[in-house]
Protein backbone atom coordinates (compact mmCIF):
# COMPACT_ATOMS: atom_id res chain seq x y z
CA UNK A 1 0.00 0.00 0.00
CA UNK A 2 0.88 3.72 -0.66
CA UNK A 3 1.37 5.90 2.12
CA UNK A 4 -1.45 7.96 1.25
CA UNK A 5 -3.79 4.80 1.28
CA UNK A 6 -2.76 4.06 5.13
CA UNK A 7 -3.63 7.12 5.92
CA UNK A 8 -6.96 7.83 7.35
CA UNK A 9 -9.50 8.95 5.15
CA UNK A 10 -9.50 12.85 3.80
CA UNK A 11 -6.02 13.13 4.65
CA UNK A 12 -3.45 13.73 2.31
CA UNK A 13 0.08 12.90 2.12
CA UNK A 14 1.14 15.61 0.06
CA UNK A 15 -0.25 18.04 -2.08
CA UNK A 16 -0.05 16.05 -5.56
CA UNK A 17 -2.25 13.27 -4.00
CA UNK A 18 -4.57 15.81 -2.22
CA UNK A 19 -5.07 17.27 -6.01
CA UNK A 20 -5.84 14.28 -7.62
CA UNK A 21 -8.21 13.24 -4.66
CA UNK A 22 -12.18 13.31 -5.62
CA UNK A 23 -12.28 16.73 -4.36
CA UNK A 24 -10.17 18.45 -5.85
CA UNK A 25 -9.76 16.36 -9.49
CA UNK A 26 -12.47 19.07 -10.85
CA UNK A 27 -9.73 21.57 -11.09
CA UNK A 28 -6.31 21.56 -12.97
CA UNK A 29 -3.23 23.37 -10.71
CA UNK A 30 -0.67 25.48 -11.73
CA UNK A 31 1.93 26.59 -9.30
CA UNK A 32 4.62 29.23 -9.68
CA UNK A 33 7.55 30.71 -7.42
CA UNK A 34 6.97 34.43 -6.94
CA UNK A 35 9.86 35.27 -5.27
CA UNK A 36 12.59 33.73 -3.41
CA UNK A 37 14.51 35.06 0.09
CA UNK A 38 17.96 33.62 0.97
CA UNK A 39 20.22 33.45 3.92
CA UNK A 40 22.83 31.61 5.41
CA UNK A 41 21.17 28.44 7.42
CA UNK A 42 22.91 25.70 8.61
CA UNK A 43 26.37 25.71 6.88
CA UNK A 44 25.33 27.35 3.51
CA UNK A 45 25.28 30.56 2.67
CA UNK A 46 22.66 31.56 -0.09
CA UNK A 47 20.00 29.14 1.40
CA UNK A 48 16.52 29.66 0.24
CA UNK A 49 14.93 30.62 3.39
CA UNK A 50 11.87 31.90 2.22
CA UNK A 51 9.68 31.05 -0.45
CA UNK A 52 6.54 33.41 -2.16
CA UNK A 53 4.37 31.04 -4.41
CA UNK A 54 0.92 30.73 -6.00
CA UNK A 55 -0.93 28.47 -6.99
CA UNK A 56 -3.62 28.59 -9.67
CA UNK A 57 -6.70 26.52 -10.19
CA UNK A 58 -8.80 26.42 -13.43
CA UNK A 59 -12.26 24.40 -13.72
CA UNK A 60 -13.18 22.94 -16.75
CA UNK A 61 -14.90 26.00 -18.00
CA UNK A 62 -12.15 28.16 -17.52
CA UNK A 63 -12.73 30.21 -14.68
CA UNK A 64 -9.71 30.33 -12.41
CA UNK A 65 -8.56 31.29 -8.73
CA UNK A 66 -5.62 32.21 -7.27
CA UNK A 67 -3.44 31.35 -3.79
CA UNK A 68 -1.04 33.30 -3.18
CA UNK A 69 1.53 31.65 -0.27
CA UNK A 70 5.26 32.27 1.83
CA UNK A 71 6.67 29.49 2.74
CA UNK A 72 9.80 29.46 5.23
CA UNK A 73 12.49 26.89 4.75
CA UNK A 74 15.55 26.13 6.62
CA UNK A 75 18.95 24.14 5.81
CA UNK A 76 19.63 22.92 9.27
CA UNK A 77 20.47 19.52 8.18
CA UNK A 78 20.61 19.68 5.21
CA UNK A 79 24.98 17.81 4.26
CA UNK A 80 27.37 19.48 1.76
CA UNK A 81 26.15 16.59 -1.22
CA UNK A 82 22.46 17.20 -0.57
CA UNK A 83 22.40 21.60 -0.63
CA UNK A 84 21.67 22.96 -4.12
CA UNK A 85 23.77 25.90 -4.94
CA UNK A 86 21.04 28.64 -5.15
CA UNK A 87 22.47 29.41 -9.23
CA UNK A 88 21.67 25.92 -9.94
CA UNK A 89 18.03 25.48 -8.18
CA UNK A 90 15.04 24.83 -10.34
CA UNK A 91 11.76 26.04 -10.48
CA UNK A 92 9.78 22.90 -9.52
CA UNK A 93 12.98 21.95 -6.85
CA UNK A 94 11.58 24.84 -4.87
CA UNK A 95 7.49 23.92 -5.61
CA UNK A 96 8.44 20.11 -4.26
CA UNK A 97 9.88 21.69 -1.29
CA UNK A 98 6.61 23.91 -0.87
CA UNK A 99 4.43 20.85 -1.87
CA UNK A 100 6.14 19.16 1.13
CA UNK A 101 5.98 21.99 3.47
CA UNK A 102 2.27 22.64 3.16
CA UNK A 103 1.84 18.62 2.97
CA UNK A 104 -2.26 18.09 2.12
CA UNK A 105 -3.19 21.29 3.55
CA UNK A 106 -6.61 21.64 2.52
CA UNK A 107 -6.85 25.52 2.62
CA UNK A 108 -5.41 27.17 -0.97
CA UNK A 109 -7.87 24.78 -2.84
CA UNK A 110 -10.75 25.76 -0.61
CA UNK A 111 -9.87 29.60 -1.23
CA UNK A 112 -9.46 28.40 -4.75
CA UNK A 113 -12.96 26.66 -5.09
CA UNK A 114 -14.22 30.12 -2.97
CA UNK A 115 -12.56 32.40 -6.11
CA UNK A 116 -14.03 30.38 -8.84
CA UNK A 117 -17.72 30.00 -7.29
CA UNK A 118 -18.04 33.60 -6.57
CA UNK A 119 -16.66 34.24 -10.32
CA UNK A 120 -19.63 32.01 -11.46
CA UNK A 121 -21.96 34.39 -9.85
CA UNK A 122 -20.35 37.40 -9.83
CA UNK A 123 -21.89 40.19 -6.89
CA UNK A 124 -22.15 43.88 -9.05
CA UNK A 125 -22.93 46.99 -6.85
CA UNK A 126 -25.75 49.19 -8.31
CA UNK A 127 -27.12 52.24 -7.91
CA UNK A 128 -29.97 52.56 -5.35
CA UNK A 129 -33.89 52.46 -7.19
CA UNK A 130 -34.71 55.31 -5.16
CA UNK A 131 -31.88 57.80 -6.22
CA UNK A 132 -29.72 59.74 -3.55
CA UNK A 133 -29.84 63.15 -3.28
Amino acid sequence: MSEVEDLPDGVFADQDALDASTDWSHLTFTWAVTELKTSASGNHSRAVTQVYWSKTGTDSEGRTGVFRGATPLSAEGVSEVDFIDFASLPEATIIGWVKSAIAGDTHPNERIQIQINESSNPVTDEDLPWGTD
